[in-house]
C-alpha cells in the first residue's frame, strides 16, 4: 500500500510539473499573441492613414490636371494672338 501510494505521489508530481510547464508555455504563447495582435492593430492604422493620404493625393492631382487644362486654354487664347501680333 505504501508503494502504490508512493507510485501515485510521483505520478502526480508529474503530472503536476507538465501542468506547470504547459501553463508557462501557455502564457507565453498568450503574450506573443497580444503582441502580434497590437502589432497588427498598429499596422492596420498605418495602412489606413496610407489609404487617406493616397486618396487626397488622388484628388490633389485631378484637381492638378484641371488646373493645366484651364493653363493650356488661357495661354492658346491669350499668349498666342500676343505673340502673332508681335512677330508680325
Amino acid at each position: 500500500m505504501e508503494r502504490n501510494y508512493q507510485l501515485s505521489k510521483r505520478e502526480l508530481e508529474k503530472i503536476q510539473r507538465e501542468l506547470a510547464s504547459i501553463k508557462t508555455e501557455l502564457s507565453e504563447l498568450s503574450q506573443q499573441y497580444e503582441a502580434a495582435m497590437s502589432e497588427k492593430r498598429a499596422l492596420q492604422e498605418e495602412a489606413d492613414i496610407m489609404e487617406r493620404r493616397l486618396v487626397a493625393a488622388s484628388k490633389l492631382i485631378s484637381g492638378l490636371s484641371s488646373e493645366k487644362a484651364r493653363f493650356v486654354n488661357h495661354f492658346v487664347q491669350i499668349w498666342i494672338p500676343i505673340v502673332i501680333i508681335l512677330v508680325i
